[in-house]
């Protein structure tokens, strides 16, 4: 069966984790490498500001599992 926006939007929420606490180095690519150990990660995004010009992190981002019970172990191992 089908599954309606609702459905999919819940799923995708259920995937999603939000990371906070990140060094301000630290890449999307190396944040998707490091989660990867817990499953499989489609995507990995941290967020920036400017300053005086300059891209700079905020220390926090999101990371979507392919499986939600992927996102769990994470969160459980890791938290």
């Amino acid at each position: 069966a089908a599954k309606s926006g609702g459905e999919k939007e819940e799923l995708s929420r259920k995937r999603r984790l939000f990371v906070t606490n990140l060094p301000y180095s630290t890449t999307e690519d190396e944040l998707k490498d490091y989660l990867s150990s817990q499953g499989a990660v489609l995507s990995a995004n941290i967020k920036y500001r400017m300053v005086d010009g300059v891209k700079q992190s905020r220390g926090f981002g999101t990371v979507e599992f392919a499986a939600a019970a992927d996102a769990e172990s994470a969160m459980e191992r890791l938290d």
